[in-house]
């Protein structure tokens, strides 16, 4: 019960937290109402033809405008009255038709069958290409998107236009941003809805296409991207090729799009600033395969398979730490790690003090691993400088709450050297396996004072960065 009224809550705080252009305005914001007339009969929600009513959807108990995270009380944070659809209608006006459904009274049942990048001919390509091109480049005449340097001030939201293809990634945005910090679940990710809502969020982005092109049977293919070892879409034709920092190159039309809201202030941990920054002309679209260190490569086919062999959706505590969990694994979680520093500068010794492991990615063929910890500094690889925990047997969730310690560290080392932690699962038949690591440069600590670190494990860097290091 408590994993569907999350999905729920999700689904409506989040994919349908967007800003019809029709309810912006100063009346509809002063009055807290969103039920636009539908042209087509002249009456609010499309009453008059049975579509919907103009409806209260909060009761008396419900929370207002909520200071710490509007998202948390959607729609009240806005609109207290919204149209509720009647059977197959649905939008912001009644005016569409849910889901599967297809005629000038939604009387029609349709299966939209999605097809691979690799089944369409070139002419079929190029046709999807051309219309990405015009969602970017076209003002969608539906929503605007909300801009606010503070958006815990009740009464002064400010809203802008952006294109079809930028209001769909604003929506993202939003969902994905920290609720507590960036570490943390969110309303998109690290949680039971993460399938779910990106599923509701890419039928948001099919039917904003079909408004636009007026194609009721546009889909979005699919990439099955375990028939090539590279990015074999990542092509002139398709998405375009990247040069060597990752910005794509001409003459893809990709090459020039401008990304929507990558400056959040300065302040990545605070929901309130939404897009503070310039709308317009900050950077371009990034993509540089294998170089990002936290997915350094996309999961084989042998992966999947073992993902479509975990019978249960989600598990406790429905996180990033969930273990037995196929959500957890098709999100390629690889847990985090706890652990603490210390340099005592009279000693010249670190102290690391390695506590706790949660969530671990399972190893073994029994859904477990056996998991140690080992250290050692960069540069320098030699045996001397690595230590290691013992292993904890059969754990996602191991307690070290041991302490390894460096000697003969001076300040020069302190201010130049790199800790690399390691989790790696013990294998005593075969070789063991790495699991995830963290990085700290030694820079960062204070000398004599003690810190906590709660890290995110990620996949190691590129070999030349780890001879850079």
């Amino acid at each position: 019960m408590a994993v569907r009224l999350l999905l729920a809550s999700v689904l409506v705080g989040s994919v349908s937290a967007q800003f019809p252009r029709a309810c912006t305005h100063a009346g509809a914001l002063k009055s807290q109402t969103c039920c636009p007339v539908w042209e087509q009969d002249g009456s609010v929600c499309g009453e008059r033809s049975g579509r919907g009513s103009c409806q209260s959807v909060v009761g008396p108990q419900t929370p207002g405008y909520s200071g710490r995270d509007f998202r948390m009380a959607w729609p009240s944070s806005f609109y207290r009255r919204l149209c509720v659809c009647n059977g197959p209608f649905s939008g912001f006006d009644c005016s569409e038709c849910k889901e599967g459904y297809r005629g000038p009274r939604c009387q029609w049942r349709r299966l939209t069958v999605r097809r691979a990048l690799h089944e369409m001919g070139w002419a079929e390509r190029r046709r999807f290409v051309n219309r990405l091109v015009l969602a970017k480049t076209t003002i969608s005449q539906r929503y605007v998107i909300l801009v606010s340097r503070n958006t815990s001030e009740a009464g002064s939201p400010t809203f802008r236009n952006a294109s079809v293809y930028d209001v769909c990634t604003w929506v993202h945005y939003v969902a994905a941003k920290p609720i507590k910090t960036k570490d943390d679940p969110n309303f998109a990710h690290m949680g039971p809805a993460f399938a779910v809502w990106h599923r509701r969020y890419l039928l948001f982005f099919e039917k904003e296409m079909r408004h636009l092109t007026g194609d009721e049977g546009f889909f979005l293919p699919y990439w099955n991207w375990t028939l090539s070892p590279t990015c074999d879409i990542c092509t002139d034709g398709l998405m375009g090729r990247n040069g060597p920092s990752g910005t794509l190159l001409p003459p893809s039309p990709f090459a020039n799009w401008e990304t929507l809201c990558t400056y959040d202030g300065g302040d990545e941990e605070n929901f309130h600033l939404i897009c503070p920054g310039p709308i317009e002309g900050k950077t371009l679209l990034m993509r540089n395969p294998g170089k990002d260190r936290r997915a350094d490569r996309l999961p084989p086919a042998s992966d999947i398979w073992k993902c479509l062999q975990i019978r249960q959706f989600d598990s406790f505590p429905f996180n990033q730490y969930a273990p037995f969990s196929f959500r957890n694994s098709i999100e390629a979680s690889l847990g985090s790690l706890q652990f603490e520093l210390l340099y005592k500068t009279t000693d010249q010794a670190l102290d690391c003090c390695i506590l706790q492991a949660k969530g671990l990615k399972p190893m073994d063929l029994n859904g477990l691993s056996d998991p140690y910890v080992k250290v050692h500094l960069l540069p320098g690889a030699c045996k001397g400088n690595k230590l290691k925990t013992r292993t904890v047997r059969n754990s996602l969730n191991p307690v070290w709450n041991e302490t390894l310690t460096y000697h003969g560290l001076t300040q020069e080392d302190m201010a130049r050297k790199t800790l690399r932690i390691s989790v790696c699962d013990e294998d005593k038949l075969s070789h063991n396996d790495f699991i995830g690591e963290t990085r700290v440069p030694l820079r960062k600590l204070r000398a004599n004072q003690r810190k906590h670190f709660n890290m995110v494990l990620e996949r190691p860097p590129p070999l030349a960065f780890i001879h850079q290091q």
